[in-house]
Formats: structure tokens, C-alpha cells, sequence
């Protein structure tokens, strides 16, 4: 149900667009912005207690659906620029609002990284038998390490490219620590305490709208539960033949630094991940870097997706 909360968050976030130079300038100036937030389909997946929001962009002429899985706190509207001129270039985009995120039932900020990937499977599912496409998984920071989990957990998209991802439970002291924390499920985290969000951003409007906590359908603050599950989880055998995963970096990232890629993937073994790095990028990478982001996206997309 749409409470003034939501109506609230989506004019401040509009309003935020327009005023950000960098969004404005990818979507077209602020009447993009009005245009892109126009074509917004709300979905809803699953049932009763468990129904799980989608922002949908329906493309005209679509090769393929983009599953997309946002960042920690954050929401599928928050990427609404993204999804649009993804849209714009021929996918379906279906953005994710996790149990506890955006206009998904839950106790906010309370979702596991295990109930985030069963909800992923379920929108996959969705997204094959009503568009009878390639499904791409994708995802950005805590987005980008769910999509990474996904592919080790055995889910099978057509190609899936994570912004980013860590695996800290490939460690078993850090495994450890999981379990200490998971002692602690009720306890709630700020997501700053967990990510420097000084590096968030190079765009000083974003930079002030995430600092000022403005938004208030965002979680600022996640559960003790959703912590421990993203240390503690580890896949010891990885499927044998993993769906094709490419990771998407900016070398300037210092939230989330490239190096941690090159690690998770290694310690992981996937034999089909690529690594593709964004000169000169920092970590808002489907913000701040549009105009590199949606050009190397429809690369790696077609080169994996062509007959």
C-alpha cells in the first residue's frame, strides 16, 4: 500500500535527480527525469505476507530482462535513471525491493541474504514466463554481492554481472564473527557503520540527500540478522558449471576497493567471471558514471547473450 511516507521519499528523490548534474545530464535534463519516473510499472510478485514489490521499465523492442538487485538500505526506485535508459536500450529492467525495502512487507531492514536470493529466484521465475526472455541478474554493491552468492548457490541466469562483490565467509574467522553477531539478531545496524559512505558519491547533491538521510523509505539501519547472514555465508562446493558472471568495477572505488573482487573471485573458483574495470570510477557507479556504465553493460551484455 502506498503510505505519504512513499509518496514523500519519490518527490525528495525526484527533486534530488533533477537537481543532480550527472542524472540529469544521462536522462535528458528534468523533464527526462519526469518522463523516466512516468513510465514506472508497479509489480508485485509472490503472495499475501510474502508479495514482494518490482519497479518494471518495459522496453519496446526487448532482447532480454534485467533482474536488478539494489544496494544495502536502498530501494529499486533509488536506480530508476539506471532502469530507464536500460529500458531505453532494448531490456526489460524489473528492480527488486527486498522483504523490509522499499514497498515490500517486512520489518525494514530485516532481510537475510538467504530470503534475498529466494526472492531473487522467484522474480527470475517471474521474468522467464512472462517475457520469455534471457534473464540478466544484476546488481550494484550489496546488489552486486547478492548476484555473486546467487551464481555460487547454484541459480542459473543467462549471464550475471555484479557491481562489486566480497565473500567474507570464504574465511572461517570471519565465518566466527557471524556467529557472534548472529546472537544479536534484534539489533539494528547503521549501514554507515558498515560502509564508509564518505566515498560513496562524487556528486555533491547525492552526497548531501544520503548525508542528510532524507529519504525515509530507505533503511538506514539493517538488523543483526541480516549482518551475520552476509558473514557467515559460504558455499564450500560451487556448482560445476556456473551460470557466466562478469564483475563490473571503478578503479577510483574506495568503498569497495577492485582488489576485494579479484579476491572473492578467486577464493570462490569461478572459472566463467570476468573482471571489467572503469577507469577513473568510484563507487555510485550507476549514478555518478552513467555514461560509462550503460555502454560497457550493453557490451557485455551482447557479447554474451548473441547467437
Amino acid at each position: 500500500m502506498v503510505s505519504l511516507e512513499w509518496e514523500r521519499a519519490n518527490r525528495s528523490l525526484r527533486d534530488m535527480m533533477k537537481r543532480s548534474y550527472r542524472l540529469s545530464q544521462a536522462a535528458g535534463g528534468p523533464e527526462g527525469i519526469e518522463g523516466i519516473f512516468a513510465r514506472i510499472e508497479n509489480l508485485w510478485v509472490g503472495k499475501k505476507e510474502k508479495e514482494v514489490h518490482l519497479d518494471f521499465f518495459q522496453a519496446r523492442a526487448p532482447r532480454a530482462t534485467i533482474v536488478f538487485q539494489p544496494g544495502i538500505g536502498m530501494y529499486a526506485r533509488v536506480y530508476a535513471v539506471l532502469g530507464g535508459l536500460l529500458s531505453r536500450e532494448g531490456y526489460h529492467f524489473l528492480g527488486i525491493d527486498r522483504p523490509g525495502h522499499g514497498l515490500s512487507p517486512g520489518k525494514k531492514g530485516d532481510c537475510t541474504v538467504e530470503e534475498a536470493m529466494a526472492v531473487t529466484g522467484e522474480v527470475m521465475e517471474f521474468a522467464r514466463k512472462s517475457f520469455r526472455l534471457p534473464v540478466v541478474l544484476m546488481g550494484s554493491s550489496l546488489g552486486g554481492i547478492l548476484t555473486f552468492f546467487a551464481v555460487l548457490s547454484g541459480l542459473a541466469p543467462e549471464l550475471a554481472i555484479a557491481h562489486n562483490v566480497i565473500y567474507p565467509g570464504w574465511y572461517s574467522g570471519f565465518r566466527a564473527v557471524g556467529e557472534i553477531v548472529s546472537r544479536f539478531p534484534a539489533r539494528m545496524i547503521p549501514i554507515k557503520w558498515m560502509a564508509n559512505f564518505n566515498h560513496l558519491t562524487l556528486d555533491p547533491v547525492i552526497m548531501d540527500w544520503v548525508t542528510r538521510e532524507i529519504d525515509p523509505v530507505i533503511a538506514w539501519k539493517v538488523s543483526g540478522r541480516f549482518l551475520a547472514s552476509l558473514i557467515q555465508f559460504w558455499v564450500k562446493y560451487p556448482p560445476e558449471d556456473p551460470a557466466p558472471l562478469a564483475i563490473v568495477a571503478g578503479t577510483r572505488d574506495r568503498m569497495i576497493w577492485p582488489v576485494w573482487s579479484r579476491m572473492a573471485v578467486r577464493s570462490a573458483g569461478l572459472k566463467k567471471a570476468t573482471l571489467h574495470l572503469l577507469p577513473g570510477a568510484g563507487h555510485f557507479l550507476f549514478h555518478d558514471h552513467l555514461d560509462q556504465a550503460i555502454p560497457l553493460l550493453k557490451k557485455i551484455i551482447e557479447e554474451n547473450l548473441s547467437p
